[in-house]
Formats: structure tokens, sequence, C-alpha cells
């Protein structure tokens, strides 16, 4: 006889609305986790294309693999949260001072550039919301690579997690040192996490700076918070940051803002790696975050494999169209079960939030 975290209820509304978009946008697959932002319980996790236990006859490899915890991936701009607490956690960078990110970025023998290239310095908030590349490559280039490798390993973004699974994905970044490598981790290119590894990070990005440990058995005794790797002023400003990602006009999340939940999180678009390089069409799409976000309790990580542009979508294919949308209907619908009521108040009048002004 045994117990899981897993809530069959909510495991059946997660798995049918990324089934739901992976129909849409003709993907190839797709995950998703739902885990305790304070303790590591996992509520949800999902895998597509999955299968019937009841007819195993003829399930291939695809429908066997599990993209939640033993798929690693380049998760893309999802990775810019944890450049941002990096910065702020170092002191090398305050979230008021200006990047400039009016030009594309040389280096090496490659270019980084935004996908809307901006005409005014912008800061380290106004990075997360606009998801600036060259804005994120900066700031590791200021922090450098021993403090940013310190801290992903810290995070466990170099190994395996320890869950109660067979399936289960090592974690990996490249520690050459090179400039170009530092700056291209930053927004998600040279490192490869699974799903709950995001989940994990991101819970701890905005749970106090604790570390989790993921489980799939409910736990007994009374929460236990790891290890504190982030301050409270960090999280702090890493929840508000997240919030305007998902609030404001500019944001590329804004398509989760489930009203009077105050989501937060950010997007993720990566081009998938290939043999000789990166596919300039197939790429994998996600989404990260938590709610409520002035005092989180959840967080929900999901991803899209190689997504295909739509005539609704306007031609577009990336994690704020494909997988914020997910996350507002996620929400809407599990919050009831698990006791998570609306609030129409001013957000801002929170003392858990700063209203940062984002131009």
């Amino acid at each position: 006889h045994v117990s899981l975290s897993i809530n069959s209820g909510i495991q059946n509304i997660l798995r049918n609305l990324i089934k739901s978009q992976i129909d849409k946008f003709q993907a190839e697959g797709g995950a998703g986790i739902l885990i305790d932002a304070n303790n590591g319980e996992i509520i949800a996790s999902v895998s597509l294309p999955d299968y019937d236990n009841n007819s195993v006859s003829n399930i291939g490899n695809l429908q066997k693999f599990n993209k939640a915890t033993k798929g690693t991936y380049e998760l893309g701009s999802t990775l810019k949260i944890f450049n941002a607490a990096i910065a702020l956690e170092s002191g090398l960078v305050r979230d008021n001072d200006l990047i400039d990110v009016t030009k594309p970025l040389k280096i090496s023998s490659f270019t980084i550039n935004d996908d809307k290239q901006l005409n005014f310095s912008i800061n380290l908030p106004e990075i997360l919301v606009y998801s600036s590349n060259i804005g994120s490559a900066k700031i590791a280039q200021l922090v450098g690579s021993k403090i940013q490798q310190k801290y992903l390993d810290l995070l466990g973004f170099n190994k395996a997690l320890d869950l109660e699974l067979i399936e289960i994905g090592k974690a990996r970044f490249r520690k050459d040192n090179k400039l170009s490598t530092i700056m291209t981790m930053s927004y998600g290119y040279g490192i490869r996490i699974s799903p709950l590894h995001l989940a994990s990070g991101t819970s701890t990005i905005i749970n106090g700076g604790y570390l989790i440990k993921p489980s799939l058995l409910p736990l007994d005794e009374e929460k236990k918070l790891g290890k504190q790797i982030f301050s409270n002023n960090t999280s702090e400003k890493m929840r508000s940051i997240l919030r305007l990602v998902v609030s404001n006009q500019f944001g590329t999340g804004k398509n989760a803002n489930a009203t009077g939940y105050l989501v937060g999180g950010k997007t993720g678009t990566a081009h998938k790696s290939i043999a000789n390089g990166y596919s300039k069409k197939e790429k994998i799409v996600a989404f990260t975050g938590g709610f409520p976000i002035t005092n989180p309790k959840f967080v929900f990580t999901i991803m899209i494999d190689n997504p295909k542009p739509q005539k609704f979508s306007m031609g577009r294919a990336t994690g704020g169209w494909v997988v914020a949308p997910i996350v507002k209907k996620l929400v809407m619908r599990i919050a009831p079960i698990l006791k998570i009521y609306p609030s129409l108040k001013n957000e801002y009048l929170n003392k858990n939030l700063i209203n940062y002004k984002i131009r």
C-alpha cells in the first residue's frame, strides 16, 4: 500500500490542458509539473505522449520516455530568473542599475539579439519583463563564471535530483569559463535541465531562497525547508519581478494572467539543439512560475516540444503564445481545489511585492 502526493483530479486537469495545446500547435509532446513551493511535494506530473497501462502491447519509446523528470532540455529564457537572482544576491547588480540594450551584442563569432529591439537602457526588472537576451548577457558578464557556476551547482543544475523514480535525468551545463558560455547560459543555452529541475529551482527563487527536495510521497511531518541560498530580500524582488512579467502590458507572460490569483512567472523559447548546432525551425517552449506570488504556495513548470506556428497565433509559437494560456486555465481551475481564493485588492498594497515601474 503506497500513498502518493499526486492529486489525481489536478493531474487530470494538467494533462488535459497540455494535451489540448499540443494538439492545437501540432507539437511533438510536452510535460508539466505542479509542486508545493515550500516542502517539495509533487501534486501533478505529466509527460506526453503517454499510454494506457491497460494496453501496453503497442507502446513505443516516445510513450515510455518521461519528459517531466528524465528528459533534459535547454529551456531558454526561463533561466533568466536564476541569472537575475544570482546578480541580485551577489550585490554586483542592483535592481535599478541601467543596462544598455539598444544595440546587438557581438561576442566571439556570433551576435546576441533581442526579439524586440529597444531604444533605451533598461533595469533588471525590465530585462525580465521584456525578456532581453542582451540585458541578461551583460548581467552575466558582470557576475562572472565563478559566481554563476557556484549558484547553478547549489541549485542542483549539475546533477540528477533525488526522487522516488528510476526515470531521473542528470542536469548539466558547460564549465569552460568562456565569456560566450557565461552569456548564453544566462538565457538558457548551454545548460540542460529537466522540467523537475526547473520547478525545484523556481520554488527556491520565490519561497524565500530555500532549497527544496522534490517528493512523490506525502510528508507526514511538518514541512522542512532546506538550505537558504538566496536572501529573503532577493526572493521578494524576484517575486515582484515575476509578477510584472505576467501583469504588465509589455510582459512576455501576460497570457498567463489569471484574474485575482496573482500569478508570477517567466516564459522561455529556445531553438532545439541538433548535430551541427541549433535548428532554425524546431523549438522548445516553456513557462515556470508560481501562485499566489505574494505568498507562494505552488509552483508550476510546463514545457511543450516543437510547437508549430499557427494562423490563430499570427504565426507565433513562443512560450508566451503556447504555454502561458495553459497556466491561466490551470490556475483558475485548480485554485478552488487547493483552497486558494481570489483577491481583487490592489496587489501592491501587499508588503510582499515591490511596485517596480516599467517603461
